[in-house]
């Protein structure tokens, strides 16, 4: 059946910069994988996520703090009838993942809402629990520029054995 989405046609402020970025990390892998534009679409994401140790998004994410599973990463607006382009945590809870990281690269991509006895419930959780050991994400508004140099040098410290952490 196909989805219908209130946010399908919408148009969100251009990353400049996000292509910049995932290209630059790139150069640190040598078998790293760049999908960007229409390429990068909900239908590839989703097929293929297990098969990667890094997961990278840089873009938009639009957090929903009264229904936080319906939290979603902005991807590529494809004419696809039986995806919309935005993958939502309870999307995310269904993937089986093999990533060592993900980096949510955008805005707000931490926040959720906290619930009582559960914790926070957004983006994140989902991505912890679809097997990925660990996150990087923002708990503000990001400068896109400032993202794509701050990126750089996170991946290079990284290749270079630096604790994800530090």
């Amino acid at each position: 059946m196909p989805f219908k989405s209130v946010f399908r046609g919408a148009r969100f402020e251009s990353l400049p910069y996000a292509e910049l970025e995932v290209r630059t990390i790139a150069e640190n892998f040598e078998k790293a994988t760049v999908v960007i534009g229409r390429e990068a679409s909900e239908r590839k994401f989703k097929e293929g996520a297990q098969n990667y140790r890094f997961i990278h998004l840089a873009t938009h994410n639009i957090t929903d703090d009264k229904q936080p599973m319906y939290s979603k990463i902005i991807l590529a607006q494809t004419d696809d009838k039986n995806e919309d382009g935005f993958l939502q945590t309870y999307e995310v809870y269904n993937l089986r993942l093999n990533a060592e990281l993900v980096v949510l690269s955008g805005c707000n991509t931490g926040l959720g809402r906290l619930s009582r006895g559960e914790g926070l419930i957004g983006v994140t959780r989902a991505f912890l629990y679809a097997g990925a050991p660990s996150l990087v994400v923002s708990l503000w508004p990001v400068n896109d520029e400032s993202t794509a140099e701050l990126m750089k040098y996170f991946y290079r410290n990284l290749k270079a054995d630096m604790a994800k952490n530090q």
